[in-house]
């Protein structure tokens, strides 16, 4: 028995126990109690850690001697308590550890068997408050650490270190001082592994907690409710893809989030999202998401995840995107210009170049159009109840969505609003700022004409006949346009038709029609001039519109119409009265511009018994339109000028 040993002024040590077996393998079976200045242990430890404190130690072991000398750790048992206080440790000057009590314990063998590894020792670490920092890169705050670490044969240097770690902690407080991070985890518990497999390293981690706040300098601050993550990675140095060197396999779900994001003026809350994930996929079981004045579920698959960050081939996505209440031109504002930019950049710089070059004292102002994202196959099925277009409320939206490598198609996409029902086919794509493309079929049941013309008011210039009528109507308008950067048509670019069907519109009594009315020898009425029917179809080329020949009636008249317009306004126009109380059939040509026209009577172009046929030019529309939006998602964006020129 050893008592009270004084090693040195501060640090003392005593044994009790017991050796036997003295001629042959000696054994000992012994408790040692140590108290200790780490200071005293300078010169037994490694240079490049300096530590300070109180070290006090109870330690039983029970072994050969030739296997404690050797620290053959497979053959020993094993078990202590040490206690270090006030104690600070610094490795290499860069990583400072302080505490002002810790408590570890000890278990050689191991009895920690839920890891996939043979573990030899199982050591426990506890504490009210532990400190670790690394010089200008982290610190680390740890709130009541409970962690137990299981190990193998550390002494065994022919096989790779294994670690296996449980762990439960009131608060975890991380501050990354070179990228501006900091973050909180509140209650954060579960477990951690690292495994070597051969050639790579298998890492997992399960971890629930309360909460989590993370700020990314003054561009992201986050936080959320409860989280559980359960996540694997294989570590495979070959690679140089981080997603390929880690392959990860995770698990999340969340609750009660929010992301404030300095690009936007609005937070984005997350209710809840179970998700996972690997590196090819991105699969979402549930979310529901609040961003700005929009809430939605959005549920489904990312794929490709790896051949798009290496820029070998596009994102491609499945998505189920379900609303209550959608704001369109908000959450097109968070997405426009997503991917590769270099395009978009190059055509800014040179409007600015030109611009400034035009007129070096004046600010260039440019408008901002909707960038469809490049480098993505992305296919979204929608199910909206109410959704904000515009200044316009549409209800019950449902239909595809496609993004394609910068092209975006609507298929057959039904929605309603308090002036009609309506059906949308349309692409839209943006190679440059002001260099956009479009290409629609919108069908419009029973609405009203003035709403027409309020929900697109460039209508009013392809067909100013409209402004002359009141009341409900079905319309078609098929068209495809280069746009500028603030939306307007290219009107050189513009080829297109439109159907117009209605029954008992009014005719409005302005000034053109008392001109028309007296001319054709109108009988005057105080009553409104109601048409029974109106089936009218259009074509537009450039900057001429074809009025195909249609018949009005109105009461006991009845005219048939035809002619053209060009977009300047000008226009030729010729009416036929083939019914009507009289006796003589009269004619009336139209001249000049539509604010000056001038008339001039004329024989009949028609005859009574004229029927118009159908010209069916919005069904060759559309069918060309369908034709462009098929060759546009085959070929992508590279080539679409050729494409819609053919």
């Amino acid at each position: 028995k050893l008592s009270s040993l004084n090693l040195t002024a501060f640090s003392s040590v005593s044994a009790s126990g017991k050796i036997s077996d003295l001629l042959n393998d000696i054994a000992v079976d012994i408790k040692a109690n140590a108290r200790v200045w780490l200071l005293d242990l300078k010169n037994d430890i490694p240079s490049e850690v300096f530590a300070t404190g109180w070290a006090d130690a109870v330690v039983f072991a029970k072994c050969k001697l030739d296997d404690l000398t050797d620290v053959n750790l497979n053959k020993i048992k094993a078990n202590g308590d040490v206690v270090l206080t006030d104690f600070e440790a610094i490795y290499e000057d860069s990583t400072f550890v302080n505490t002002d009590k810790i408590a570890i314990n000890f278990t050689l063998p191991s009895t920690h068997t839920a890891q996939n590894f043979k573990e030899v020792i199982d050591v426990g670490v506890s504490s009210e408050l532990l400190k670790l920092s690394m010089t200008d890169f982290m610190n680390t705050t740890v709130e009541n650490p409970v962690i137990r670490v299981g190990l193998p044969d550390v002494m065994d240097t022919t096989k790779d270190l294994s670690v296996a770690c449980d762990f439960k902690m009131k608060n975890l407080a991380v501050d990354l001082v070179a990228d501006t991070i900091n973050a909180q985890i509140r209650n954060p518990h579960g477990s951690v592994s690292m495994v070597p497999k051969g050639k790579k390293t298998g890492y997992t981690c399960l971890m629930n907690c309360d909460s989590v706040y993370a700020n990314v300098a003054s561009d992201v601050a986050a936080r959320t409710g409860t989280i559980f993550v359960d996540a694997k990675a294989e570590y495979d140095s070959t690679y140089e893809d981080v997603l390929q060197q880690w392959n990860p396999d995770v698990k999340l779900n969340f609750n009660q989030g929010q992301i404030a994001l300095s690009a936007i003026d609005f937070p984005i809350k997350i209710a809840k999202i179970k998700c996972d994930m690997n590196k090819n996929r991105f699969k979402i079981d549930q979310s529901k998401v609040i961003v700005g004045n929009s809430d939605f579920q959005l549920t489904g698959i990312i794929n490709n995840i790896v051949d798009y960050l290496n820029g070998e081939d596009i994102l491609k996505g499945d998505l189920q995107f379900t609303s209550d209440y959608t704001d369109v031109m908000e959450l097109m504002e968070m997405v426009s210009g997503m991917g590769d930019t270099t395009e978009v950049a190059t055509d800014e710089a040179q409007a600015t170049t030109v611009a400034a070059s035009a007129d070096s004292s004046a600010a260039v102002e440019e408008d901002n159009p909707f960038m469809v994202p490049l480098g993505v196959d992305i296919v979204m099925n929608t199910d909206i109840k109410k959704a904000l277009a515009g200044k316009k409320i549409i209800e019950h939206v449902g239909g595809s969505l496609t993004i394609r490598d910068g092209v975006l198609v609507l298929e057959e996409m039904g929605f309603t609003c308090d002036a009609a029902q309506m059906q949308l086919t349309a692409m839209y794509r943006s190679a440059r700022k002001n260099h956009l493309f479009a290409g629609f079929d919108f069908h419009l049941i029973d609405i009203s004409i003035a709403d027409l013309i309020d929900m697109i008011p460039d209508i009013d210039t392809i067909v100013p006949m409209l402004k002359s009528f009141s009341g409900k109507a079905e319309f078609h308008l098929a068209a495809e346009t280069y746009l500028k950067s603030n939306y307007d048509p290219k009107f050189s670019t513009l080829r297109g038709a439109a159907a117009i069907k209605g029954r008992d519109l009014v005719l409005m009594d302005n000034e053109t029609y008392q001109k028309i009315s007296k001319l054709l020898l109108f009988n005057k009425k105080k009553t409104k001039n109601v048409v029974d029917s109106i089936d009218v179809e259009m074509g537009v080329f450039r900057n001429q519109v074809d009025l195909y020949p249609f018949v009005v009636s109105m009461d006991k008249y009845q005219a048939v119409l035809s002619g053209y317009h060009n977009l300047d306004m000008s226009c030729r126009y010729h009416i036929s009265l083939t019914k009507s109380p009289l006796p003589i059939k009269l004619g009336l040509n139209l001249f000049g511009t539509l604010d000056d026209l001038k008339y001039k009577v004329g024989r009949c172009e028609y005859k009574k018994t004229f029927k118009p046929q159908k010209q069916g030019k919005v069904d060759e529309t559309v069918m060309h339109l369908k034709q462009t939006i098929s060759s546009s998602i085959r070929a992508g964006v590279k080539n679409q000028d050729a494409l819609i020129n053919e």
